[in-house]
């Protein structure tokens, strides 16, 4: 029996080492903050987004001007053999090097394009915003994940504790039946009974522990760091319970990352057709340039060519007859507008019912946790009730057992009630577009 007793100790001493030991006591506010600096996907999001704001300038919408350099030194090695009008006899060299030098620099200016240029610098503005809202996006769902990760360990920590305080009273059962056995007021089937208990209360010790680890290794993942790196977790899971529904959906349809990126699309495909439109406009612009060349021929009678000054004007275009290929191109845009305009309003929808079920999840969530914690109050008081009677000899051991698995079922309901309320609180956060403020 003491080989019994010695390996229930073992168990809970093994899984407490593999789940709890550690000198680091990691905040959410520190998990967050390693989060928001190394996760991979928050540094490919912002990455995204500096594309975004790099591209949209003056000079990518086609207000500025272009400027070409040009320069060439040319030189050749050729015999020639010239023949000229009598009497002047013909010429042969051999070996002769003439040589051309050309240089010229030229400004293109576009000063009207039908206005696309205006057009295209709104689109990159709604671009830019696009890729922030975009960014800002996968920021949240990380952040929500980290969060979620975190109070996923709290709650699967506490479970532990509720199943190593099962096993401590199953050790206290299996000493009180061997006292029991030894007096002659017990049996050795109670003594079995005990044995059998605490043994799947080891198992689903050994179990919790593995799921801690792997919810560790979870949240390292999110953190970007090595996998197998020791932490431990605050106890704590707080639970916000003010939030109002119709601040929330208010919040939402103004704040929303992903609907903000839906509206920006939808704009991008408006200003879509008016590029397209700006195609039936003339298109106008000024050049400049400065021209430079030098000739050398040995065999010319002008030996030296040299040349160099301005170039400029005006040029004017415009698209007369395209094969209806311009009308096809706005027509197309009309559709994708329309499409993008149902895209908006569908993604609205759908982020308001997913915020209707959680608000209905969180305030049950919130009113179960009131409902166990009351649960959990009575069961145990009924658990040292029944234990009192056991050692009596009142009551068996299956009728121990069966108000010893009630308390461990309400704690359980308890802390499944937590994690739900605190999960649909941080959707709601997320929802309507809080969840990064609430960090700041």
């Amino acid at each position: 029996m003491n080989k019994i007793k010695f390996f229930m100790l073992a168990v809970i001493w093994t899984a407490s080492f593999l789940t709890a030991f550690s000198q680091d006591t990691l905040t959410l506010e520190k998990a967050i903050e390693i989060g928001l600096e190394n996760n991979y996907t928050i540094i490919i999001a912002r990455n995204t987004q500096k594309i975004a704001e790099n591209s949209n300038t003056l000079g990518n919408a086609g207000f500025l001007p272009t400027v070409d350099l040009n320069f060439n030194n040319t030189g050749n090695l050729v015999n020639t053999h010239v023949e000229y009008q009598p009497p002047t006899p013909p010429r042969d060299a051999n070996g002769l090097r003439p040589k051309s030098i050309a240089a010229n620099a030229l400004v293109n200016w576009t000063i009207f394009d039908g206005f696309n240029m205006f057009i295209t610098k709104n689109k990159l503005q709604e671009l830019e915003k696009a890729g922030q809202t975009k960014a800002r996006t996968d920021i949240e769902v990380t952040v929500a994940n980290i969060i979620n990760t975190y109070y996923s360990i709290v709650q699967q920590q506490k479970m532990m504790y509720v199943i190593q305080e099962a096993i401590g009273l199953s050790l206290q059962r299996l000493k009180l039946a061997q006292s029991m056995k030894s007096i002659g007021t017990g049996s050795e089937q109670a003594i079995y009974q005990a044995m059998v208990d605490a043994n799947a209360d080891s198992t689903r010790l050994l179990q919790q522990a593995a799921l801690i680890r792997n919810a560790k290794a979870d949240m390292n993942r999110l953190l970007a760091r090595e996998i197998t790196t020791s932490f431990e977790v605050r106890p704590e899971i707080p639970i916000n319970s003010k939030l109002e529904y119709n601040d929330l959906i208010q919040k939402l349809e103004s704040q929303n990352a992903m609907l903000l990126t839906s509206r920006a699309n939808a704009n991008i495909a408006r200003y879509d057709i008016e590029s397209y439109r700006s195609q039936y406009l003339p298109t106008i612009g000024v050049f400049g340039g400065y021209n430079y060349t030098k000739t050398q021929n040995p065999v010319s009678p002008a030996r030296l060519n040299r040349s160099n000054g301005l170039t400029y004007g005006v040029t004017a275009s415009m698209n007369i007859f395209t094969g209806g290929v311009t009308n096809l191109n706005v027509q197309n845009a009309k559709i994708l507008y329309q499409s993008s305009s149902s895209q908006y309003e569908d993604t609205k929808l759908s982020l308001k019912n997913d915020l209707y079920k959680y608000y209905n999840n969180y305030l049950t969530s919130i009113q179960l946790v009131n409902i166990q914690v009351g649960n959990v109050e009575v069961a145990r008081k009924d658990l040292n009730i029944a234990v009192g009677r056991y050692k009596l000899g009142n009551i068996n051991d299956i009728d121990l057992r069966i108000t010893q698995q009630k308390l461990t079922d309400a704690e359980n309901n308890l802390l499944s009630a937590q994690f739900t309320a605190k999960t649909a609180e941080i959707e709601l956060q997320r929802l309507s577009g809080q969840l990064l403020n609430d960090l700041q």
